[in-house]
């Protein structure tokens, strides 16, 4: 067949290519099927042809591009040349944004190229936060099909280490799909801060050009501190309702009193995001309320701590910019106090006074992250959006057109809502 001007040959196992079925941008749909209609199901695996310009791959969802109406499974061709000029973006979700029930019920360690979006109490799924700009990505000529949009779904409960290396193999596996030599990366909270742990890290090609931070926890974020210390599910954003309030049932169901600590075990990702400047003051009125030092606690977070000891490597490496919402009750603090002997293995560094839970907030932050946690020094590039909330910043239209000027998109019109 035909594609970008060039005859190329490629090979199925078991069937034969015969021809271009429909060309879409740098993707063509085609036929590999003996009757002339587009593929059925596990109609090849992946090739590459011998020029290594071109790559097949078989896809079994129905209809996943526009133009293709058949409902069956299809073979896609890319064409490398074509989106040679573009960086490829790799989108980094935020935490209990993607999820395998059965995986996390059961202990299967299972590959999160296989995992789901997260159902949302209010209907939908997590998806429909990055959506947005997903969709504006590809109305610029950036598409998932042609592999410069990659979303990352990643085991969220792992240490972040873990989840850096993985983000590790989803880079070289987009690089090698394009032919690009560096990529752009977009983090969303714990996102980020996922991002940012391989870009400091020793696995580093020096292949990142631009990172985007959105509303990432580079401090660590308060309201991590009664989920570690107390299993208390406290503010939860609506990615997370689901997943958190299954598994912390489950384990208080089935651990009991050990509850906590399987709770530890199995999500140890949530320590790494406990703050790493002082938080905590002792529910003392009298005495002036005194501060709690962040050193002297028994549960902190040095694996934070460590990442932002070396900045100096982050920036060096690529160029940042972090985007932030503020000017909305966040929590900052918390007043404590010794816990009761009944509450014993929970609230190590004390129990919050729930009395004072209106004075845990301040107006500065996205609700989620304070915004003194989430911007970074110079020269990282923060921009600050007032009254946008934790879960929006993906989808704000502002912080799109922040993100496109930060990896040097040019910006485009907003898409229209589909009407087929």
């Amino acid at each position: 067949f035909v594609l970008g001007g060039v005859q190329t040959a490629l090979s199925a196992p078991r069937h034969r290519l015969i021809g271009s079925a429909q060309r879409l941008g740098a993707t063509a749909l085609i036929s590999v099927d003996p009757t002339k209609v587009q593929a059925r199901r596990g109609a090849s695996n992946t090739f590459t042809s011998g020029s290594g310009h071109l790559v097949s791959r078989p896809s079994i969802a129905a209809s996943p591009q526009a133009g293709d109406t058949n409902g069956l499974g299809d073979l896609f061709v890319h064409d490398r040349a074509a989106t040679a000029s573009k960086r490829p973006i790799l989108i980094v979700p935020g935490m209990g944004s993607c999820y395998k029930l059965s995986c996390f019920l059961f202990g299967i360690d299972c590959d999160p190229d296989d995992w789901d979006w997260t159902p949302l109490p209010q209907g939908g799924t997590a998806e429909q936060l990055y959506k947005p700009l997903i969709d504006q990505l590809a109305a610029a000529g950036y598409t998932q099909q042609d592999h410069l949009v990659t979303v990352v779904f990643y085991d969220w409960r792992k240490p972040l280490s873990e989840s850096a290396d993985r983000l590790k193999d989803k880079i070289s596996e987009v690089k090698n799909q394009t032919g690009a030599a560096q990529v752009d990366l977009i983090g969303h909270s714990m996102g980020g801060i996922v991002a940012r742990a391989y870009v400091q890290g020793p696995s580093d090609a020096g292949d990142v050009a631009h990172l985007v931070l959105l509303g990432s926890p580079n401090k660590g974020a308060a309201k991590t501190y009664p989920y570690w210390e107390g299993l208390y599910l406290y503010r939860l954003l609506p990615e997370e309702y689901t997943v958190l309030t299954t598994l912390v049932y489950y384990f208080v169901r089935t651990g009991g009193p050990l509850a906590l600590d399987i709770f530890r075990r199995e999500i140890p990702s949530f320590q790494e995001l406990l703050p790493t400047e002082d938080y905590l003051r002792v529910d003392d009125k009298d005495h002036g309320d005194p501060p709690v030092r962040e050193s002297d606690m028994k549960q902190r977070n040095p694996y934070l701590a460590q990442l932002n000891s070396d900045l100096s490597t982050l920036f060096a490496r690529t160029d940042v910019s972090a985007l932030v919402g503020d000017h909305l009750d966040t929590p900052v603090r918390f007043y404590v106090r010794e816990r009761p002997w009944w509450d014993w293995p929970y609230w190590d560094d004390g129990k919050p006074s729930w009395s004072r839970q209106d004075e845990f907030l301040q107006a500065a932050g996205d609700g989620t992250v304070p915004r003194a946690s989430t911007g970074l020094p110079s020269p990282a590039h923060v921009v600050p959006f007032s009254g946008v909330n934790h879960s929006e910043l993906p989808m704000n239209h502002e912080a799109i057109d922040t993100v496109f000027a930060a990896l040097g998109i040019p910006k485009v019109a907003p898409l229209q809502p589909s009407t087929g």
